[in-house]
């Protein structure tokens, strides 16, 4: 006879500890199966937080310069021009950057889910026999695989 959980009605919701060590756990697998593109997305949230700044400071350097520039600085008009070719060279790497950071989210998102579904898969044959037919095992390993696709999206 089949054996049924002893799962109870708040047994879905997670303490804080099983969340932190979840996320540890999703981290260290993310980092065994794809380190460089964890190494780029780290990198790329310093990036990230730091090109938004340098455009925006570029610009503000640009509309100083071009009113000056109006106002009849010889050196202001110089400036203008290169204040305003970083500005759009700045706002070229944003966007390739962007491009790049999607390609190397979405590859390690593939690597992150393929893995999480083959340590599912060994784990689900390494399961008494029973356990495949039983409503609850199938259920409970139908949860893991949506989970599955989930855990590379963290």
């Amino acid at each position: 006879m089949p054996r049924r959980s002893a799962r109870g009605k708040g047994a879905d919701k997670m303490t804080l500890r099983q969340q932190a060590q979840s996320i540890w756990r999703v981290a260290k697998l993310s980092f065994k199966v794809a380190p460089g593109a964890v190494l780029f997305k780290l990198s790329g949230a310093i990036i990230e937080a730091v090109l938004p700044l340098a455009k925006a400071f570029f610009a503000a350097l640009t509309t100083t310069a071009l009113v000056e520039a109006y106002n009849g600085s010889e050196a202001a008009q110089q400036s203008v021009f290169l204040y305003v070719v970083i500005t759009a060279a700045l706002g070229l790497i944003s966007m390739a950057w962007r491009s790049v950071d999607r390609y190397i989210q979405e590859s390690m998102r593939y690597r992150i889910e393929s893995k999480v579904s083959d340590i599912m898969y060994e784990q689900f044959l390494g399961l008494d026999f029973w356990r495949y037919d039983d409503k609850e095992t199938a259920d409970l390993y139908d949860k893991a695989q949506k989970f599955a696709q989930f855990f590379a999206w963290i």
